[in-house]
């Protein structure tokens, strides 16, 4: 396992209004979309870091 510091967390403020169809899904990936794409680069890092430890 390997440490990934940053995260996307979606509290539940956020969420219910996405489940009771009162805004797009959208619109909460948007709010989210800057930390998903700090979580994936480190996600990345660490897959060639990884693979490359293997080989």
């Amino acid at each position: 396992m390997a440490p990934i510091r940053n995260a996307v967390h979606i509290p539940g403020e956020q969420y219910f209004p996405v489940l009771f169809g009162k805004i797009e899904a959208k619109e909460l990936f948007a709010l989210q979309s800057d930390k998903a794409e700090a979580m994936i680069t480190q996600l990345l890092w660490w897959t060639r870091a990884l693979k490359k430890a293997r080989e």
